[in-house]
Formats: C-alpha cells, sequence, structure tokens
C-alpha cells in the first residue's frame, strides 16, 4: 500500500526557519529529513520568518497555509510562538522602544483565536517556545521595568500550555526539555545566546520526531 502524504506548514519566527544553522536545514528541514528517510512522504513548507511575533503570524498564516493545500493530501500545522513575544520592543518593528514586543495578555489573546482558527483548518500540533541564554541576548531594548526574559518566557509557555489544553490542542514544552539539555546550553552558547548551532537544532528534530502527537500526525 502507498504511503500517505502530507503537507505540513511550520509556522514561526526565526527558530522555525533555522536561523543559527549555517549552511544547514533547521529543525523544520532535519525532521523532514528524518521522516523521508525511506520514502518521501511528508512536504514540509517552512513559514518561519525571522523576529516575527504573535501579533505578525496572526496577520499571515491563514493565506500562507491555504496556497499550499491540495484536496488529493493530508494537511497539518506546526505552530512554535513566543520567543518575539517576550523580547524587548523596538521602534523599527513596534513604534515604541519600550516594554514587551507583545504584552503578555495580548499575546495570550491573539493565541487562543490564532489556534482555535487553525484547528478548525487542519490538524494542528504547538510547541513551545525554545529558551535562551539572558547574558547573551544584548541586542534588545530591556526596560529596568520587565521581568527577566527566561521569566517572561516560562509565563508565556504556561499560558499557551493552559490554553492548548482547554482548546483540545497537543502541546508540547519544548523548552523544558531543552533546559535540562548540556548539548542544547552548549549549541546556544555557540551561537548568540537564542539560535541555537546545527546540533542544538538537530536536537529539536529529535525531540519532535520522538513525540507521540507527532507519530500519531505521521503514522497514525
Amino acid at each position: 500500500m502507498k504511503e500517505r502524504e502530507r503537507r505540513i506548514c511550520f509556522l514561526g519566527d526565526s527558530i522555525t526557519a533555522g536561523t543559527g544553522d549555517r549552511g544547514g536545514p533547521g529543525w523544520v528541514g532535519r525532521l523532514t529529513n528524518i521522516e523521508n528517510a525511506e520514502t518521501e512522504r511528508l512536504t514540509s513548507y517552512n513559514l518561519g520568518i525571522r523576529r516575527d511575533t504573535s501579533r505578525r503570524l496572526a496577520l499571515r498564516w491563514r493565506q500562507e497555509w491555504s496556497a499550499r493545500q491540495s484536496p488529493r493530501r493530508e494537511s497539518g500545522i506546526v505552530l512554535m510562538i513566543g520567543i518575539n513575544d517576550s523580547a524587548g520592543a523596538e521602534t523599527g518593528f513596534d513604534g515604541v522602544d519600550y516594554g514587551m514586543r507583545v504584552p503578555p495578555e495580548e499575546s495570550l489573546g491573539i493565541a487562543r483565536s490564532m489556534v482555535s482558527a487553525m484547528q478548525a483548518c487542519a490538524p494542528l500540533l504547538w510547541l513551545g517556545p525554545t529558551p535562551v541564554i539572558e547574558e547573551m541576548v544584548v541586542n534588545e531594548t530591556r526596560g529596568a521595568h520587565l521581568p527577566p526574559r527566561l521569566q517572561c518566557l516560562a509565563e508565556l509557555t504556561a499560558g499557551y500550555r493552559e490554553i492548548a489544553a482547554s482548546l483540545g490542542v497537543p502541546f508540547l514544552d519544548v523548552g523544558e526539555i531543552l533546559d535540562s539539555s548540556d548539548g542544547y546550553t552548549k549549541s546556544l552558547k555557540a551561537g548568540d545566546g537564542t539560535h541555537p548551532t546545527g546540533d542544538g537544532h538537530q536536537l529539536i528534530a529529535d525531540i519532535v520526531t520522538a513525540w507521540p502527537e507527532w507519530r500519531r500526525v505521521m503514522d497514525g
């Protein structure tokens, strides 16, 4: 029997886009290579855009997803957001140079609305944001009134997890897994503190590959 073919859109920011994996395919490309090792059964569309926030993604995802669908192919969406929402606002991107790029309440509201719409379109898997090394992230405005970046990411992740549970969307806390990985920390240190090198992207790909919910989408 012929293997089922799937078209999956990966929506997110620079981590999704593969930034840091110099000359490599990033975790999305590495995941695709794993799944297609024996037969080409996965067409992946990497729709990650560097420095994208949930606010920006909410404006573009539907058109980009719909343009890549076919009635003859099964579809899916993998979402990863949050790392840029928690960053310091920049005039060039956000019109202001203070506060978080997307305030937590707005970020969670956007996430709930966007995820609800996505799950009505296709099977959806949601990945939490990856960790950063705070002292290495020096190219962002961080007002004295803002909490540490890692605290912001932890609070967003907790909120995302609650939203996912309430909507019945599979959620994988990638950050929690990577926090305990010496290999990922080493990869971040070899990068810029936010984007891992190829070794780190491979770790993300391996985590997703082994996730039962991903296996259900690919093998079910």
